[in-house]
């Protein structure tokens, strides 16, 4: 069977589904070959998603990173200046 028929099918069945008892259980391959991504398109898939991830993660590290640095500062500079 043909992937887009493969897919119409697959669309088909799962509005059938909703319109009745929605109870349908879907794989991942139905969901991939609804969402016409191929096999050999997952390693690409996996690391734009990986890129992304480590993006956010790097974000989030820089934000921590300058809030820890702020609380440092401003907690010793009042001390420093008190001893004088």
């Amino acid at each position: 069977m043909a992937m887009c028929d493969k897919r119409n099918q697959l669309i088909t069945q799962a509005v059938l589904d909703k319109l009745g008892s929605g109870t349908g259980i879907y794989t991942s391959d139905d969901i991939l070959t609804a969402a016409n991504i191929k096999e050999e398109n997952l390693k690409e898939l996996l690391g734009g998603i990986l890129l992304q991830l480590y993006k956010f993660i790097e974000q989030k590290i820089k934000i921590i990173f300058y809030n820890v640095n702020f609380l440092i500062i401003s907690n010793f500079i009042p001390f420093k200046m008190c001893k004088k």
